[in-house]
């Protein structure tokens, strides 16, 4: 193989500009994260705040313990609403 100082600078050369690009690339990359992130927290930042703006979250003070009874709960109602039906007995005729 027969290389000359000539064609040994040029691709010396052709090198250095392809890592000078590569060092370009390399910035924009590292910028493209930075701005990735900073969307990203800026988007969920905005969604904590309008949630917790929008909603206190809370529906009853003891939900808890609505849970924990709601099967008691579900029968005392049938009770109830068993309990309740009225019959009316005619007199005779």
């Amino acid at each position: 193989m027969y290389l000359t100082k000539q064609c040994l600078f040029l691709k010396d050369k052709d090198m250095d500009d392809t890592e000078q690009k590569s060092k370009k690339t390399g910035k924009n990359v590292f910028w493209g994260f930075i701005a990735f992130f900073i969307v990203f927290a800026t988007v969920d930042a905005f969604f904590v705040y309008k949630a917790v703006a929008t909603h206190p979250g809370v529906v009853a003070e003891n939900a808890y313990e609505i849970g924990l009874n709601y099967n008691k709960i579900i029968e005392e109602s049938k009770k109830r609403n068993h309990d309740t039906n009225v019959t009316t007995d005619t007199p005779p005729k």
